[in-house]
């Protein structure tokens, strides 16, 4: 079914899993990457990002596919709380809404063609250690208990993730609570994204179009500003909106939902301290995630391109993964442009809901300096 005595071990199959394991294999690693769900890109995703990309000739061998863009953008408008002022941000790089499922089927296909065995309904249940090193997972599939050793585990799996929580990592700093569904029926800009900013709770609204009237839509509520952030209260929120308000409600009276979930994001930056003995967390289960805008994909992957490209480099020339190796590959991370990126993200984001929700607070105080915070946010 797989090789059992493989170089490397990825957990979960999202994009920043996908991208350490088409790097690896084509260092020649072998290579197994474990997916606990039944379809890879089985939730949707954030799927706006940029059209252009260096990232993307190192994966696919070219430019974005053009089968693989639903639709492109040429600006967005950020609506105060009032919905009586709007900040008008016209994008520099061209702005695209991929889909999600075909993006990381494509990732999937690279992954195999290049020698990974992917691994579907294989959920880790115990790392395997040898003294003080980890060794390798323990995985249950179809009521089948499994034990894998590798010379690297790294974990790709998520917000939630169950090899951090063994390994007894640190969570990601910040995690908002976040509703996310794909409609039909939306009156939209096809062309535009849209946010609503609110104010009570602090929280945000966003249409993100496929087309003229279907779109990804979402709400989250800005922690720590939000006096709650669970489940109920952001479901509370969402459908006051939903019904009053004077956008958003208009946008959405007709509109019926393919999908539907609540979810994480991380919005804290990247983690400190992301790996122990063997093992090294990316994507989502690191933080990297930018944060002022939630986005994840091409962050997600560049690390994973980073990491995979770097250790399986050192696999090659020294056959084991040292301490010291795990720790420069972090320092590489940070020091790189998208780690750089990711640091002042974490900064901006936290200042400008800082002045939002700390210092203004209300929508007739937000209103009255929106001349000043309109500036940064339709110069990025």
């Amino acid at each position: 079914m797989y090789s059992n005595d493989p170089d490397v071990i990825i957990v979960g199959a999202g994009v920043a899993g996908l991208t350490a394991a088409i790097a690896m294999a084509r260092q020649g690693m072998k290579t197994i990457l474990l997916e606990q769900n039944p379809q890879i890109g089985l939730k949707i995703r954030g799927e706006v990002i940029n059209k252009i990309d260096p990232l993307f000739d190192m994966v696919f061998g070219s430019q974005l596919p053009e089968e693989l863009i639903d639709n492109v953008y040429e600006d967005a408008h950020y609506y105060s709380p009032s919905c009586q002022n709007v900040a008008k941000r016209v994008f520099k790089t061209p702005k695209v809404n991929i889909n999600y499922r075909s993006f990381i089927e494509e990732l999937a296909r690279i992954a195999i063609k290049n020698g990974v065995d992917v691994i579907l309904n294989a959920t880790v249940k115990q790392l395997i250690k040898k003294g003080q090193e980890i060794a390798g997972v323990e995985f249950e599939r179809f009521g089948v208990n499994y034990r894998l050793e590798a010379k690297l585990i790294l974990g790709a799996d998520g917000h939630g993730s169950a090899l951090r929580g063994l390994a007894g990592l640190p969570s990601p700093k910040n995690l908002q609570v976040m509703l996310k569904g794909m409609a039909e029926s939306v009156k939209c800009n096809a062309k535009r994204l849209d946010f609503y900013l609110l104010a009570d709770p602090p929280a945000v609204l966003w249409i993100f179009p496929k087309s003229s009237d279907r779109a990804e839509v979402g709400c989250t509520l800005w922690s720590p500003h939000a006096p709650r952030q669970d489940k109920e209260a952001l479901l509370e929120t969402w459908n006051k909106n939903l019904k009053n308000h004077p956008l958003f409600s208009k946008a959405m009276t007709r509109a019926r939902f393919l999908y539907f979930d609540f979810d994480g994001l991380p919005l804290g930056g990247p983690q400190k301290k992301h790996y122990r003995s063997n093992l090294f967390l990316i994507g989502d289960a690191a933080g990297h995630v930018t944060a002022v805008g939630g986005s994840g994909i091409i962050s997600s992957m560049t690390v994973g391109t980073i990491v995979g490209n770097r250790f399986g480099t050192i696999l090659k020339e020294a056959g084991k993964i040292s301490e010291d190796d795990l720790s420069q590959c972090s320092a590489t991370i940070k020091q790189s442009e998208i780690g750089r990126k990711l640091a002042s993200e974490r900064k901006t984001a936290k200042m400008m809901r800082d002045i939002l929700y700390k210092v203004l607070k209300t929508p007739e105080e937000i209103d009255a300096s929106w001349d000043k915070l309109k500036g940064p946010i339709e110069d990025r």
